[in-house]
């Protein structure tokens, strides 16, 4: 948190407590408590060896999105406006360098009420992705870029806003490898899927993956970005992991 500029870098124990107190706007350590019980609770943590840093590492970087996204101008939620908007976000796919994409992607999504927020995970999150609605008329979607690649971004991007279309307010949702597959999880990664590749594509997606020349022809036809492809036939099994990937494009956080 301190490398990251969330809090001041002090060496001081008492300055830090101050400082994550203040962070998280809660009044005294055993509040604390509370606090993390109820992110538990939205959150659906698998239970692992590293529980405990893995709630308070998320809940640090869940905490940063809401204090940024509150800071952003939007207007107010509009779900079918998001949901006619989806063709000119996968449009966006095409772009290779996130410093260009972000800023189109970002005035995308305030427009129809969702603030979008970019964060690295502090050590500890296994966060990729995060979706909730602040309030009644604006919600918030975080990416960490966690693979820094194309095809595993845009993913996560639409899986998130599958959440704000599918599960409205129900909770926070955050998505990554320490979380339990629920299923609203499962009905996230199918509106993700379907939308980058419909179902109408789907069924000829194996003839298609025998040359990058073939992959790249039905990427066009789809509308996404060949890398996006490549990974979807990875997850479906019609490719191995390490076959294609010359068509994915990878990122830097210098380019973020």
């Amino acid at each position: 948190m301190q490398a990251f500029g969330w809090i001041s870098k002090t060496d001081s124990k008492s300055k830090k407590v101050i400082d994550c107190l203040d962070y998280f706007g809660i009044a005294d350590i055993s509040a604390w408590k509370d606090v993390s019980a109820e992110f538990v609770s939205e959150t659906r943590f698998r239970t692992s060896p590293t529980f405990n840093q893995e709630v308070g590492a998320t809940a640090a970087w869940v905490r940063f999105g809401e204090t940024k996204a509150s800071k952003i101008l939007c207007k107010l939620w509009n779900k079918n406006l998001l949901i006619s908007s989806l063709e000119n976000i996968k449009a966006l796919t095409h772009i290779a360098e996130p410093k260009l994409f972000i800023p189109a992607l970002k005035n995308i999504l305030n427009d129809c009420g969702v603030a979008l927020v970019i964060s690295k995970t502090p050590e500890g999150c296994p966060a990729s992705g995060m979706a909730k609605f602040l309030s009644e008329d604006k919600a918030l979607i975080m990416l960490s870029f966690r693979y820094l690649s194309d095809d595993h971004f845009w993913f996560s991007l639409f899986h998130e806003v599958g959440h704000l279309i599918l599960h409205g307010r129900k909770s926070t949702f955050v998505d990554g490898d320490g979380f339990e597959c629920t299923k609203e999880e499962r009905e996230a990664n199918d509106f993700s899927a379907l939308t980058l590749i419909p179902e109408n594509f789907r069924k000829n997606m194996r003839a298609h993956s025998t040359n990058y020349r073939s992959i790249i022809k039905f990427a066009k036809a789809v509308g996404i970005s060949p890398g996006i492809v490549v990974g979807q036939m990875q997850h479906c099994g019609i490719l191995k992991a390490n076959h294609m990937n010359k068509l994915k494009i990878r990122y830097s956080w210098s380019s973020i």
